[in-house]
């Protein structure tokens, strides 16, 4: 490219122009967003208009609804050139559409009119003349067929795109004719004939030239202290240009500080819009100080510090979907949070994409898989996987197929192997028994069983901490071992600890928590916690578990079994009596509900 190498979107586009392809369809990254040129901001499609020129001879023309037609007059230099379009347009009939209820099809009627004709034209500089039709926001001129179908324009519109896109004509024309907007939301005739260019956002390289220029254009806009140019660039990779933009400009103009929370909250806004809600930048925050503690989840977090600096070096060997079954409160989600930071890659939450009209699930669930490519390297977290995405096949279909095409689409997206180093998708669950065989099979199942009676001093001690930072306990304190006891006898589980020792500080006198306020709280404490449901869970997630290596006894020769492992689990081999495992499994089953 001539002027912008690093901007993915306009050579995708010329790419097609060289291939010989006569028509595309452009998803995306909007052609609105901001991007730099020669340490200039421009739009997108005003990158996209000087490259066809400058790359192919191509003058650009632009169509919405909105504004209708658009040939970027001004931004033609020669009064010859501008002539020589202007005829051209009046000669295929464009500059006569009336704005009315046919405004649409009499429009395309006339760029497909334009784009076949085989006039020479020329260029002032004797270069030969060809035109390249963007049609935006597509999805508004030919839209799928929703709650009664298609109107007459739109089927004709349909089917002219479908026609025309197959010209054999258009493709020996040196003319190209693109759609812009979201291929989720078109017909798939229109669509069938047209060559997708999915046009990425910004990576982290390409955002770091852009923030360059937009400081050294804003030249009075301001970091907080320790934000750079480079943490900008790395907390906003994959997201639109736009709205970094305008805060820098805000701050150039007013003097207000440009912070890494307005960065980050900027950031979660666009990745809401980018996947309309089915996505969510992923806060942390809940694990600030937090440091879990016990046996068994001791090797999940060695197994996750590793794929973290895996996920970092992009190594192919990575794998790309992590379940994390167990019973309620083992600390799967802070395990899974604590690993995202360890990682130092972006994160996001994964919403349901399910949606009330007919036909939007299905999109949705599209868009959400196409967005979640694009944000590379990163980490995909889906607390309660069971309970958000439909993951089992089968059953009574009460909507219309939309569970069905959610499940397909995150099947489709699991089986990708081009993401393995570069994306890590992690799920937990309290039910892992619920999901499919097939879903299964895209997992690497990492069990995290509840408690063993060992470590809850230490983790009475790690939770009290994080409610009150000048706690001043230590688990061998014989007060604590006392508290330890007793709860554990009542099947607490760390949530209900935590609960019981904020009670405490309620009902006591003092601002900290000591020996005495523990040992109270576990006595007061009134537990609700059914034993059977959560050895169900753990039993579920052993028996799913994809690799001995991952159970917390494996190479610990001094690891004490709790009662519902004995029987179970070889104490010296540690393998599992599969029968007797699922015997048990089925005697619990009456009597659980998780």
């Amino acid at each position: 490219m001539s002027h912008h190498p690093g901007i993915r979107a306009i050579e995708q586009v010329l790419d097609l122009h060289r291939e010989g392809h006569g028509a595309g369809f452009m998803t995306g990254r909007s052609l609105y967003d901001f991007d730099q040129d020669d340490h200039k901001i421009r739009p997108v499609f005003e990158l996209l208009r000087r490259e066809l020129y400058a790359e192919h001879k191509l003058a650009l023309i632009t169509y919405s609804l909105a504004n209708g037609l658009n040939w970027f007059e001004s931004g033609i230099a020669s009064k010859a050139d501008r002539m020589t379009i202007q005829s051209a347009l009046e000669g295929s009939g464009l500059l006569a559409v009336k704005k009315n209820e046919r405004e649409v099809i009499s429009t395309l009627r006339a760029i497909t009119q334009l784009l076949r004709s085989k006039y020479e034209l020329k260029w002032a500089d004797g270069n030969p003349m060809h035109f390249a039709v963007c049609i935006e926001f597509a999805e508004h001129a030919l839209p799928c067929a929703q709650n009664g179908g298609f109107s007459d324009e739109q089927l004709m519109v349909i089917e002219l795109i479908h026609i025309f896109s197959h010209s054999l004509v258009l493709r020996e024309s040196g003319n190209i004719f693109l759609l812009h907007g979201k291929i989720e939301s078109v017909d798939p005739l229109a669509a069938a004939g047209l060559k997708e260019i999915h046009l990425a956002q910004p990576s982290k390289s390409e955002k770091l030239e852009f923030v360059t220029s937009a400081m050294e254009l804003y030249d009075q806009a301001k970091f907080e202290e320790g934000l750079t140019i480079e943490g900008i660039a790395a907390l906003t990779a994959d997201t639109p240009n736009r709205g970094i933009e305008n805060r820098i400009r805000a701050s150039h103009r007013t003097g207000s500080v440009i912070t890494v929370k307005e960065i980050v909250e900027q950031k979660n806004r666009d990745v809401q819009q980018m996947s309309e809600g089915t996505l969510m930048t992923l806060d942390t925050r809940r694990v600030s100080g937090v440091h879990l503690v016990g046996r068994n989840i001791e090797t999940a977090q060695r197994i996750f510090q590793k794929l973290g600096r895996s996920l970092l070096e992009g190594n192919p060997a990575t794998p790309s979907s992590i379940l994390v079954p167990g019973a309620p409160a083992t600390g799967k989600t802070d395990l899974v949070h604590t690993a995202i930071i360890n990682a130092q890659c972006a994160a996001y939450q994964m919403v349901s994409p399910k949606a009330g009209v007919v036909g939007e699930t299905e999109r949705r669930s599209r868009l959400q898989q196409r967005v979640l490519g694009d944000l590379n390297p990163g980490i995909v977290f889906c607390d309660e996987v069971t309970e958000i995405l439909p993951l089992e096949r089968g059953g009574f279909d009460g909507d219309s197929g939309a569970s069905k095409n959610v499940s397909a689409e995150l099947l489709i997206g699991l089986s990708d192997e081009s993401r393995r180093g570069r994306s890590l998708f992690i799920g937990a669950t309290n039910r892992v028994w619920a999901i499919g065989a097939a879903m299964l099979s895209r997992f690497v199942v990492l069990p995290v069983i509840s408690a063993l009676r060992e470590d809850y001093p230490a983790i009475i001690v790690s939770t009290a901490r994080r409610i009150t930072t000048e706690c001043q306990i230590d688990s061998n304190d014989s007060t604590i071992l006392e508290a330890a006891n007793v709860f554990y006898s009542k099947g607490a589980n760390p949530r209900h600890i935590r609960s019981a020792l904020i009670n405490a500080l309620l009902i006591s006198e003092t601002r900290v928590l000591d020996g005495e306020s523990v040992l109270l709280a576990a006595h007061d404490l009134c537990s609700t916690t059914d034993r059977a449901s959560s050895e169900y869970a753990d039993l579920q997630a052993i028996r799913y578990c994809t690799s001995k290596s991952f159970l917390p006894w494996n190479g610990d020769e001094g690891y004490d079994f709790p009662d519902y492992l004995r029987g179970i689990v070889d104490e010296t081999s540690g393998d599992i009596n599969e029968s007797e495992l699922g015997r048990r499994i089925r005697e619990l089953e009456p009597h659980v509900n998780v």
